[in-house]
């Protein structure tokens, strides 16, 4: 299952889908990364979980626990 790019695109609700995703991935130890993009003024356009490759369009690159942490003090 994890060896797919994933892409999430979540409104404005406390990130609560990809907070869950990333609590299980944390939970369970699975080595992946994650990407969160943002347009200009910093609002999310999408999470995207990485499969082999980072895309051009990816500027930061997160673990599931930093990608947890940095939703955490954005709420």
């Amino acid at each position: 299952m994890m060896n797919k790019e994933i892409t999430l695109q979540e409104p404005m609700n406390n990130y609560k889908g990809i907070k869950n995703i990333l609590k299980k991935q944390v939970q369970n130890n699975v080595h992946t990364f994650w990407a969160h993009l943002t347009d200009n003024s910093g609002q999310t356009l999408e999470f995207r979980q990485l499969y082999k490759q980072v895309p051009d369009d990816v500027s930061e690159v997160y673990s599931p626990k930093q990608l947890l942490d940095k939703l955490n003090e954005r709420v």
